[in-house]
């Protein structure tokens, strides 16, 4: 993360382990060089992100459940059309943004799913 320093207007990290596990890491060098930081996972946000854009976990498995439902009812799987995950969450933090130098329009602030607070 301080190799972006300078380099780079904002940081998305994607749904990673090596990265997530030491998000709150890259959060805090976010937050002192004024550098935002948007993450692909929803819950990363609780930990600092600025904002995030991802998929809903638990409607994925609902339409999961939904093919697996179709499955044991006798549905061969290859007979079952391929689906992306339906609808996606948009959740903020605004005292993270205002910690990387950020405001967030109002908006974006009126489409969340969710404000970290």
């Amino acid at each position: 993360m301080r190799a972006l320093v300078d380099k780079a207007d904002a940081v998305y990290v994607p749904t990673d382990n090596t990265i997530v596990s030491a998000f709150e890491a890259a959060v805090k060098v976010a937050q002192e060089n004024d550098l935002p930081l948007y993450a692909a996972d929803t819950a990363s946000v609780d930990r600092g992100a600025l904002a995030a854009v991802g998929f809903n976990y638990f409607d994925v498995g609902k339409q999961t459940g939904e093919k697996v439902v179709q499955i044991l009812k006798g549905t061969a799987p290859g007979d079952i059309d391929v689906e992306v995950a339906k609808g996606t969450n948009l959740v903020v933090n605004p005292k993270s943004a205002e910690a990387m130098g950020v405001t967030i329009p109002d908006a974006v602030i009126e489409r969340t799913t969710k404000v970290v607070e």
